[in-house]
């Protein structure tokens, strides 16, 4: 029940949008716009377009973001369970 709470609230205060790298925006946006959106922040890093280096980079940030999400989720359904 507070999970629902808090995500009607989120949608609510948010207008709706998807937050970039929230974990709906990762399941309602499209591979090409995920890319592209960390390949401009590697890029911003100083990394070069269509090297390895930047490929890592992009695949790291990648890993980073939904690793947080994990986290946050882990954290969203223990404090649910512990109620």
């Amino acid at each position: 029940m507070k999970f629902t709470i808090v995500v009607l609230s989120l949608a609510i205060l948010t207008g709706c949008s998807l937050p970039p790298e929230s974990a709906a925006w990762f399941r309602n946006t499209s591979q090409q716009e995920i890319l592209a959106f960390y390949e401009q922040r590697c890029s911003g890093y100083g990394y070069k377009a269509e090297t390895d280096e930047m490929r890592e980079c992009v695949a790291d940030e990648i890993r980073s973001a939904r690793e947080r999400n994990a986290n946050i989720s882990a954290g969203v359904m223990s404090g649910i369970l512990a109620d």
